[in-house]
């Protein structure tokens, strides 16, 4: 009959064993979190693509013009229009990764591009806003950022990721890119998604854009005619042109 001999375990394999375990307990703690960064992604990008399909509905309802930031009293921020012309929810301006929201052009999470689409219609605005057919002539639809992720301002972002005044509804491809260096910045994207912010681009579809192409490939994304901006604000002034 054999013999069942009794085994010990060594130093060395009880140390194997409980690094094993501990590695496991590691990734099974880990599975929710990544699970739910997952699901504040996919939220994230939804609520762009809602901001693109009601762009384009902007569009056909006003006579070819983009939607700019400020569409004046009475009427509000971009947002605000999508609200009152096309029943958005007021949630689709909160990601669902950022804790910080507030109904209002300081609080919101998300921005326009005004550099390209304008600020007003103020003829002041170096700003101005553009039909789609000016911008659209380029071919850079689906490269240009209509809009993108922004931290709100808030007190625990404040001096820190932004400026305490400007606006997050508003983005401008100048600034840096929060929240690196971005403390004293009025109007930054915000790499909110492991180091990459989503965006929804000028032809309505969503993409995720990396820190390193908010920063040095941005002439990529910002400008329809790709090449230096007429002067240091990177406004286009009256209408575009080759």
């Amino acid at each position: 009959m054999s013999r069942i001999r009794n085994r010990k375990f060594t130093f060395v394999e009880l140390v194997v064993v409980v690094a094993v375990a501990a590695l496991l307990i590691t990734m099974l703690r880990s599975l929710p979190g990544t699970i739910r960064a997952a699901a504040e992604d996919a939220g994230c990008k939804a609520n762009l693509e809602k901001f693109g399909q009601m762009a384009t509905m902007y569009a056909n309802d006003s006579d070819g013009w983009a939607v700019a930031g400020y569409l004046g009293n009475g009427i509000g921020n971009w947002f605000h229009v999508f609200e009152k012309s096309y029943q958005l929810d007021q949630e689709a301006l909160h990601c669902p990764a950022e804790a910080n929201f507030a109904w209002n052009a300081k609080g919101v999470n998300y921005g326009l591009n005004i550099l390209t689409f304008g600020e007003t219609f103020n003829n002041n605005q170096k700003k101005v806003p553009h039909k789609v057919d000016e911008i659209s002539k380029f071919n850079r639809n689906a490269q240009l950022i209509m809009f993108i992720e922004t931290p709100p301002v808030c007190r625990a972002y404040n001096g820190k990721i932004r400026h305490g005044a400007g606006q997050a509804a508003y983005y401008e491809g100048l600034a840096p890119v929060a929240p690196y260096n971005s403390g004293s910045a009025y109007y930054p994207a915000y790499v909110r998604h492991a180091d990459s912010a989503n965006a929804a681009m000028f032809d309505g579809h969503v993409e995720a854009l990396t820190y390193q192409q908010l920063t040095d490939e941005r002439d990529n994304y910002l400008n329809p005619r790709v090449e230096q901006w007429r002067d240091g604000s990177l406004a286009i002034r009256g209408k575009l042109s080759k």
